[in-house]
């Protein structure tokens, strides 16, 4: 048979921060009525009367089958099917932010990935939907980096062990040349579909009026990967880009805009009976390379939490500090007899401790959950370590560490 499976970042995030919400999810869930695709992934689903009309659509036009992990909460992560599947299963992401950045977004977010297991007519297929940490453009890059990596390591570690085919889709918030593309990639033998043909569009362009601000070239951050299982392999038809021009919205004066500030990607493959004797649980071995790549991400990351936990308890013993200095001068005789002086030295001091408390607090429960989930990524990292080099190429350990160099200095 033949499966057709497409990705879409409905940019679904409350107004003011996203634009034409409703009238552009609405013309979304109006336009799937002429879509042939067997499945639709849609990440930043956040809100629940998004997810509402995107169902309601969906069954008008043949996708009788959904899910939203956690009633939606789930990283705002949807699934539309025609087809049936009989197994699903969210996981948090266990980085999703900190606490010191709430305004970014990331930590109440709860990004993760969802998985289903859609049974096809010629045997099921495991399919996953995700959306990694955003890139935010600040002078620690590499900690962008360095949290998606960790993200796509409990990601792999993850994946069905069933010997059946998988697919990974979503937005990765990542360009093909990025580390954490390439550690993927690796790690996971899994194929970037997009590249099976001539040109693999960016889903990210200035063209799109939501990006009209974009200031740089077209990049593509959202992708659809791929493994064949022991007995059955995905065969790419075609590929396209969906979803990528101005349609008319109502509520609006019918102005014309974007259905999203990402353009959406569609791909069709026939299911075949597979020639390789490999699936995703077995193909983990790589060369140093790229483990090499990969530790020194996660290593950087853990030294970059050590200093941040630092400056908390700088700026939280400075408070502490003030607070006691409040305390001393209302101790003094002279001020204790204006009693308005020495209730608001008091007032103060206190208003002052409540704060140095909380960065104290948040040093400590952030710092540490952020350097477990390092950690962890690295143990991950380890079991491919132990599995030695694969035989596709040569290693070359000196080229991975200016790579990361370069992802450190960005």
């Amino acid at each position: 048979m033949r499966l057709q499976i497409a990705t879409q970042n409905v940019w679904g995030l409350p107004e003011p921060f996203a634009e034409d919400v409703i009238p552009r999810i609405q013309a979304l869930a109006d336009a799937l009525i002429d879509r042939s695709e067997d499945v639709f992934v849609f990440q930043e689903a956040w809100i629940a009367q998004i997810r509402k009309i995107l169902r309601d659509g969906g069954r008008r036009a043949g996708f009788v089958h959904h899910w939203s992990p956690a009633g939606g909460i789930g990283g705002g992560l949807l699934i539309l099917s025609r087809l049936p599947f009989d197994q699903r299963r969210f996981e948090p992401f266990l980085l999703t932010g900190t606490l010191g950045r709430l305004n970014r977004g990331e930590y109440i977010g709860g990004k993760g990935f969802a998985v289903v297991r859609l049974l096809t007519e010629s045997g099921p297929v495991w399919l996953v939907n995700t959306h990694l940490h955003a890139n935010y453009r600040s002078s620690q890059t590499f900690m962008g980096n360095a949290v998606r990596t960790a993200q796509l390591l409990q990601l792999l570690d993850a994946l069905p062990k069933t010997g059946e085919p998988v697919i990974v889709a979503g937005d990765f918030n990542c360009a093909d040349g990025d580390s954490e593309y390439v550690i993927w990639k690796e790690l996971s033998g899994m194929r970037d579909a997009a590249l099976a043909f001539p040109q693999a569009p960016g889903t990210i362009s200035a063209d799109n009026y939501y990006k009209r601000d974009l200031g740089r070239t077209d990049r593509r951050i959202d992708y659809l990967f791929v493994h064949d299982g022991a007995e059955l392999a995905l065969q790419p038809v075609s590929s396209s880009r969906i979803f990528d021009g101005p349609i008319r919205l109502e509520g609006l004066g019918g102005r014309l805009r974007p259905i999203s500030d990402h353009y959406g990607l569609s791909f069709a493959f026939d299911l075949e009976p597979s020639i390789a004797s490999q699936s995703v649980a077995t193909r983990r071995a790589v060369g140093p390379d790229v483990i090499s790549r990969a530790r020194q991400l996660l290593e950087s990351a853990k030294a970059e939490i050590n200093r941040e936990e630092i400056t908390y308890d700088f700026a939280s013993g400075s408070l502490a500090m003030m607070a006691g200095g409040f305390g001393l001068v209302r101790s003094n005789k002279r001020v204790s007899r204006r009693g308005f002086l020495h209730r608001a030295l008091g007032i103060a001091g206190l208003a002052t401790l409540g704060p140095a408390f909380a960065l104290k607090a948040v040093a400590l429960s952030d710092a540490e959950s952020q350097r477990n989930a390092f950690t962890a990524a690295t143990e991950t990292l380890a079991k491919f370590e132990r599995l030695g080099a694969r035989s596709h190429g040569a290693a070359d350990p000196a080229a991975a560490d200016r790579s990361v160099k370069r992802d450190l200095t960005s």
